[in-house]
């Protein structure tokens, strides 16, 4: 009765919503450094992996809402065949994924795609979407686990160099590193029941929703005379984008603390996660995306302190977004 009561309430969003996405870590596909084992395969190495990867409620929708597709970047076009190529998402409680797959999962998480056999074509330097078959119904209040299990067999399809492109700097330890387990055609790592590694390797993706506001972030990053700099550096600018219906007014909030949990507001869905924000406020254009620059100041007072923001909708519903927030670097 839950979930048809989910499915009913996501239904209803739908028809209000046009579809929206939330950027993780942050909205930006141009780091030069790419993963190889959970999707691609360059090497015969890891032509088998089972990953998974989590994402904390805070930067997902406050809201029931259908989690539609997820979009990968990878460094190159070409298209890769698999054997096997599932994704599968599913609740969770856990603020950290344990090294045993099974444990992060309930008894029935949702195959939400499925190659298998089948392939998927790239297209380099770009969010390279997939449209789930099955969308996920989302309860607006969990974590999320998506994993992916991918096997190839070169020997009959080879596949093309392609790598998925991470988060360059800041390394985000914060959020959970994702786990992963490897190995050649055959290996049985398709199937892993344990995890090899956990990596500290943001995947940079996005995920698709129908049914939602969601507030990203971007940065600058300048990487004059060294290419290890951070985004969200002193200096840098961040730019913050709120989506939901066009049109709608909305006001965006940024602050530096966050309340313990999100204060419900009476008349709103989700609640306020800001402790003391600065606002800024205006009309969403008629694609239903606004976008606010903030120039962090060249103030090494702020290395170390973490900018959060939240968007709230003022429109035909009233509704909160998701989080999104940066670590100030010092380069």
């Amino acid at each position: 009765m839950r979930i048809q009561h989910t499915l009913a309430a996501a239904g209803l969003l739908c028809a209000a919503l046009s579809a929206q996405y939330t950027a993780h870590p942050l909205d930006n596909l141009n780091s030069g450094v790419s993963q190889n084992i959970p999707i691609a395969g360059n090497s015969a190495s890891w032509d088998e992996a089972r990953s998974q990867f989590l994402f904390r409620a805070q930067y997902l929708p406050p809201i029931p809402a259908l989690l539609n597709g997820i979009e990968w970047v990878p460094n190159t076009n070409g298209t890769t065949t698999y054997e096997r190529f599932e994704i599968w998402v599913d609740h969770t409680q856990n603020s950290t994924l344990s090294t045993t797959f099974a444990a992060n999962l309930s008894a029935n998480p949702t195959l939400v795609f499925s190659a298998s056999p089948g392939s998927i074509t790239w297209t380099g330097a770009q969010w390279t979407p997939i449209v789930f078959t099955t969308p996920f119904v989302y309860d607006g209040q969990s974590n999320l686990v998506v994993e992916i299990r991918k096997q190839i067999n070169r020997i009959v399809s080879p596949p093309p160099s392609i790598s998925h492109r991470v988060l360059t700097y800041p390394r985000r330890n914060d959020l959970g590193p994702p786990i992963w387990a490897w190995g050649a055609y055959g290996s049985g790592a398709v199937d892993a029941t344990t995890a090899q590694t956990t990596y500290n390797t943001e995947l940079l993706t996005r995920l698709d929703w129908l049914g939602a506001a969601t507030l990203n972030v971007d940065s600058t990053r300048d990487t004059t005379g060294n290419s290890n700099r951070s985004y969200f550096h002193i200096g840098a600018t961040a730019t913050f984008t709120t989506q939901s219906a066009p049109n709608e007014f909305y006001v965006q909030g940024y602050d530096f603390a966050l309340q313990p949990v999100p204060l419900p507001i009476p008349g709103f869905s989700g609640g306020l996660w800001l402790l003391n924000p600065v606002a800024l406020a205006g009309f969403l254009d008629g694609s239903g995306f606004a976008s606010q620059s903030v120039a962090l100041p060249s103030d090494p007072g702020l290395i170390g302190i973490t900018l959060y923001a939240q968007s709230v909708i003022l429109g035909t519903t009233l509704t909160f977004s998701n989080i999104v927030d940066g670590p100030i670097a010092a380069y």
